[in-house]
C-alpha cells in the first residue's frame, strides 16, 4: 500500500496522507495555546493523534518538516518557547514512529519548497499556488501545502520509483 503521513509541525500543523497513484488528503491539527515553556499537553495530543490517524488510515512512514533556526542580521528570528515547541513536535514525530517501527524522514525546509515550486526559497503564497495549480491538490492553507511538500519529498526517499514494482 505504501502510504505515508507527511507533516508540517506547529501550532497549526498541516498534514497530508500520500500513497502514490491516489490524490493526497489533506488537513489541518490545531493545538491549543500553552503557557511559555508548557508544550506537555500538545506534545500528547500529537502523539495520541498519531495513532488515532494510524488506526484509521493505516500509514507504513512519517515525514516532517524539519524545524530550522530562523536569523536575521545575524540575530535569532524566534523565540525559545518556538524552537523548543517545533524540535519537542519533531521528536514526538519520531518517538512516535520508532514505536510503531516506523521509517520517518526529516525533510528540510529547502528541499520542501524545491520539490513544490522548483525554488529553493518560496513564499508560503507560492507554494500555496504551485499545490494549487500546478499539482492540482485541495489544499485549504500553507501548512497543508508544506506538509504536501514534505510527502513529495520523503516519499521518494523511502519508497524510490525505481524500486517500485
Amino acid at each position: 500500500m505504501s502510504r505515508l503521513l507527511a507533516l508540517d509541525l506547529g501550532t497549526r500543523t498541516g498534514w497530508a496522507l500520500l500513497q502514490r497513484g491516489t490524490p493526497p488528503r489533506f488537513g489541518t491539527l490545531d493545538l491549543p495555546p500553552a503557557n511559555e515553556g508548557e508544550h506537555q499537553v500538545r506534545f500528547a495530543l500529537l502523539h495520541a493523534w498519531l495513532g488515532r490517524v494510524r488506526e484509521q488510515q493505516g500509514y507504513e512512514a512519517l515525514a516532517f518538516e524539519q524545524p530550522i533556526l530562523p536569523r536575521r542580521a545575524g540575530e535569532l528570528a524566534t523565540t525559545l518557547h518556538t524552537l523548543s515547541l517545533l524540535w519537542g513536535l519533531a521528536a514526538v514525530a519520531q518517538l512516535f514512529a520508532g514505536q510503531q517501527g516506523l521509517p520517518c524522514e526529516a525533510v528540510s525546509v529547502r528541499d520542501a519548497k524545491k520539490a513544490l515550486t522548483d525554488k529553493a526559497l518560496a513564499t508560503k503564497d507560492e507554494m500555496v499556488v504551485a499545490a494549487l495549480k500546478v499539482m492540482s491538490w485541495k489544499v485549504a492553507n500553507d501548512h497543508e501545502a508544506d506538509a504536501g511538500a514534505v510527502g513529495l519529498v520523503a516519499y521518494e526517499r523511502i519508497w524510490p520509483r525505481s524500486m517500485q514494482r
